[in-house]
């Protein structure tokens, strides 16, 4: 006679996995209790889950095994294994957003990858890390600056590690044919945080099809490319390490990296070159390796000029505006190679001048008013001109609201003019005093970046701080006086 287990009855010992996990030693510690408590659950869990066989078991313990023996100093097939499955860019995730807490502007990092080096040779700032030129390669002047996130001020004497496959998708240590340390080099930053360098315009290439990583893409039906890159290490003393990649823009496998290490705000663009004889091609890593372009605006200053670059269409495209107070002269001139670059880009010019009015002396006239622009016209380096013309609207819909008869309204426009006037026509004179700012004619801080980076940052608190329930208040209370 057999008997049918009841329902409740569980399929698996459910004590098995603590015992495990308990049979750790007293002098564990506790951060490897921790990992290798939660690793054996979810490992244990895994294979009741999936009810794994022995021969399924056996495969990937030899996987693994695979993975090791093909493993050395020039290539990790271990840690290639754990990019295809997103395992690295899941950690790098984590420790990115440990890392930026205090700053939402720290460039974002990327996976190191399995081709990683530690014996790079240090190069002289505008040397190249080509030796073995193929025909079809591209050479690209690769220039940028490392910054303090929190600051912005630059950082000297840092190490920036860089490393690349050639046109064939290989890297030196994959190819017999490129001499040692080919397409890899360290720089040392100069006393103004930059660097340079010659390298070649990076190529997509498949993952290697020669191990266990290639392999189980095979397995899984999956595409082998990488997008086109080139690897960067940052290393300064008192800083943590940045470990990125940086993304041709025009690769045809950002949407589908291999090892889904692509981030949006570290795509870059190759523009031509001119004046250098070596490239054709040059990149400024400044931007890709500080504040994330693609998801914020941008302020670029100068002497009698500013340049504020902001992305629309979720970063598709980039709006430019060029701002300049002397008439006979040009926004381009003397400016960085990122500035004339993105002007030079520029398909459609619109030219507009900013003027200045002087202050209203009263918003209303007996039952009429105005608002908006037609009030206070401002300029728009505080970028608050429109949300005065919301301010004005509110308080005239809810001050308006309380009107009992017609009488009431040229009341309602006289807390209106006394509440709106003094607030609005501040923001046209501090948004004057901003733009002065931003081409450094400002009388008392010039172009002292210090004083400059102390006021801006203060100089906005009280437009975007303000309360406008208070203010509808304020309003309220000069009706019943």
């Amino acid at each position: 006679m057999t008997t049918t287990p009841a329902s409740n009855t569980p399929r698996f010992d459910p004590n098995f996995t603590q015992h495990v996990i308990d049979s750790m030693g007293p002098n564990t510690s506790p951060r490897m209790r921790e990992v290798m408590a939660s690793l054996t659950k979810h490992i244990h869990d895994f294979a009741r889950e999936v009810e794994l066989t022995e021969d399924e078991w056996m495969q990937g313990v030899q996987l693994i095994n695979w993975a090791g023996q093909m493993s050395n100093e020039k290539r990790n097939e271990g840690q290639l294994l754990c990019d295809i499955i997103g395992l690295e860019s899941l950690v790098d995730e984590i420790t990115y957003k440990k890392a930026s807490k205090a700053t939402t502007s720290a460039t974002r990092s990327a996976i190191l990858g399995p081709f990683f080096r530690k014996d790079h040779p240090i190069r002289e700032k505008g040397a190249t890390i080509s030796f073995n030129t193929p025909d079809d390669a591209e050479i690209v002047y690769m220039y940028g600056s490392v910054l303090d996130a929190a600051t912005k001020k630059p950082l000297p004497n840092a190490t920036i590690d860089v490393w690349e496959a050639s046109t064939n998708g290989l890297y030196e240590q994959q190819d017999d044919h490129q001499v040692d340390s080919n397409l890899r080099g360290k720089f040392i930053t100069d006393v103004n945080g930059e660097y340079a360098f010659y390298c070649l315009k990076p190529t997509d290439y498949p993952v290697p099809d020669d191990g266990p990583a290639g392999k189980l893409l095979n397995l899984l039906d999956r595409q082998p490319y990488r997008p086109a890159h080139i690897h960067l290490v940052a290393v300064i003393d008192g800083f943590k390490p940045l470990i990125t990649q940086i993304f041709d823009k025009d690769s045809k496998f950002l949407d589908n990296d291999s090892v889904f290490a692509v981030q949006d705000s570290l795509l870059v663009e190759f523009v031509p070159r001119n004046g250098d004889e070596k490239a054709k091609l040059e990149l400024d890593t400044v931007d890709a390796l500080g504040d994330e372009l693609a998801k914020n605006s941008q302020m670029y200053m100068g002497q009698h000029g500013h340049v504020l670059t902001f992305p629309i269409e979720k970063g598709k495209t980039m709006n430019v505006v060029a701002f300049r107070t002397k008439p006979d002269g040009k926004i381009s001139s003397g400016w960085g190679n990122k500035v004339t670059s993105m002007i030079s880009l520029m398909e459609k010019v619109d030219v507009w001048a900013l003027f200045e009015h002087p202050p209203a002396p009263t918003y209303y006239k007996g039952r009429s008013c105005i608002l908006g622009d037609a009030a206070h016209a401002s300029t728009p380096h505080q970028g608050a001109g429109a949300g005065q013309a919301i301010e004005d609207a509110y308080i005239l819909l809810h001050r308006l609201g309380l009107a009992a008869s017609a009488a009431d309204i040229t009341q309602a426009f006289k807390v209106y003019d006394a509440v709106r006037r003094p607030r609005s026509q501040s923001i046209v004179t501090t948004s004057k005093d901003a733009g002065c700012l931003y081409v450094m004619e400002d009388e008392e801080v010039g172009s002292d970046m210090d004083k400059t980076r102390e006021n801006l940052l203060a100089r906005n608190d009280w437009i975007w701080g303000n309360d406008l329930k208070a203010q509808f208040r304020e309003a309220k209370d000069a009706t019943m006086k």
